[in-house]
């Protein structure tokens, strides 16, 4: 069946196809270009956050090794060290009392473990950290449990003659806990006592943490001014907590007579890569974000959305079916150590090399990705930034709907204007054919 249109309607199909057409052809072509530009101006912002953030991690790192290298070459630090392994020598002299065994025990079993195992979901027991040796039962039960015991010996005169010295020194570079260890691996000072205070890192309850072990490393190198870098772990002593460290060997006439240690958290690197939380005002929007990964694929740095909305990140976290990172990070309310980011801009960054694309990031979601390895010796951390492509191409689908709204204006419009002019044309046929 065919189908014969009037010519005031042929006409009218004719000037609203042209002109239709001619606005989509030119709002396609604008989109297609607005959307590179958008794409291209949002890797270079990208690109250039990840360069900025690249440089004050390497830099924090690099100064905190320099501080470390110089704080162990100090006359003050070396004296002190010396005299603390002296008074250590002397607590091993004395005997202890089954009352501070049981004290301690108690403190473990009704203290310790509780606390660690609402940090942890791992099966603990007491017994297996409840210090053996006498001079860590001593030292324990005197500045961790804090009951008098050693008032009358050199070494607590020595911890009250140093503690506010060292105390202003961890302060100054934001350390959660400073410690001194000797040449054997006991840790004979330390500025916040805890668990570890007297055991020895060789031998004892906390051998086979990466802390203990790089330890033990440099007593073997013997190289002095040096400083190393112990990647964050899960730290008993800590309640668990991610917990970073840096080392440096301790020498006197040649000798190594132990290691100055640091202790630092996650607090100083969250505030680097989150610009103080404060994402929108670095133009990351509400879903960009820069975070660092370690060589394992767990993060070493805070998710923002974690930071932002911890019930929304988890519940997320719980339908992607992550449930032991999930009780984790709701246990320490922390991402590091427990979000797995393995995502090809991690593969590609690991393998040491840098570059922008489009990635489905750990949340499974489209996003605009810059990702680069970071040159921290001791550590193999990557460091990526990235933006959800949603929001990124915001103003192009913004455009889309303003062209959509402008074609079907122009669609009434023209069909207006087409009208009146197919009934001038038509009235003039009609005049001059005599119809």
């Amino acid at each position: 069946m065919r189908v014969f249109l009037s010519l005031k309607s042929q006409i009218i199909l004719a000037m609203l196809s042209v002109s239709l057409s001619s606005i989509l052809v030119v709002g396609a072509i604008a989109f297609v270009q607005g959307r590179d530009a958008i794409t291209q101006r949002t890797y270079e912002q990208l690109v250039s956050l990840r360069n900025a953030k690249a440089d004050r991690v390497e830099s924090y790192f690099s100064s905190l090794t320099r501080q470390a290298i110089a704080m162990s070459e100090t006359a003050q630090i070396v004296g002190t060290l010396k005299a603390f392994n002296k008074a250590f020598l002397e607590l091993k002299t004395l005997n202890v009392s089954p009352a501070v065994s049981e004290k301690i025990s108690n403190f473990y079993k009704d203290s310790f473990i509780p606390k660690l195992k609402t940090s942890l979901a791992r099966e603990l027991t007491a017994e297996s950290f409840i210090p053996t040796d006498v001079t860590a039962l001593m030292l324990q039960y005197h500045y961790l449990l804090m009951m008098p015991l050693l008032e009358k010996t050199n070494y607590h005169s020595l911890y009250l003659f140093w503690q506010t010295t060292l105390e202003s020194i961890a302060e100054a570079f934001e350390y959660t806990n400073l410690y001194l260890i000797d040449a054997e691996g006991d840790i004979v000072y330390s500025l916040y006592p805890e668990a570890d205070l007297g055991t020895n890192l060789f031998t004892g309850v906390y051998k086979d943490s990466a802390f203990a072990k790089q330890v033990a490393s440099l007593k073997v190198s013997k190289v002095k001014s040096q400083a190393v870098l112990v990647d964050f772990e899960p730290y008993y002593p800590a309640a668990g907590q991610p917990s970073a460290f840096i080392i440096s060997p301790v020498f006197d006439k040649g000798i190594n007579i132990g290691f100055v240690t640091y202790r630092f958290s996650k607090e100083r690197i969250n505030d680097i890569m989150t610009y103080g939380r404060k994402w929108q005002d670095c133009g990351l929007g509400k879903t960009g974000e820069s975070y660092l990964v370690g060589s394992d694929y767990l993060m070493r740095s805070d998710s923002r959305f974690l930071l932002e909305d911890p019930e929304s990140f988890l519940s997320l976290q719980s339908r992607l079916g992550n449930w032991t990172e999930l009780e984790q990070m709701r246990r320490q309310g922390t991402s590091i150590l427990w979000q797995q980011i393995h995502t090809s801009v991690v593969d590609e960054a690991l393998k040491g090399k840098q570059g922008i694309t489009n990635v489905l990031n750990y949340r499974k979601v489209e996003s605009l990705s810059a990702y680069m390895p970071l040159n921290v010796p001791g550590l193999s951390w990557v460091l990526v930034a990235e933006i959800s492509a949603s929001e990124a191409y915001q103003p192009t689908y913004d455009f889309v709907r303003i062209v959509a709204s402008a074609v079907m204006m122009l669609g009434v419009f023209g069909i207006i204007i087409a009208n009146f002019i197919a009934n001038l044309f038509v009235k003039s046929a009609r005049k001059y054919f005599k119809l």
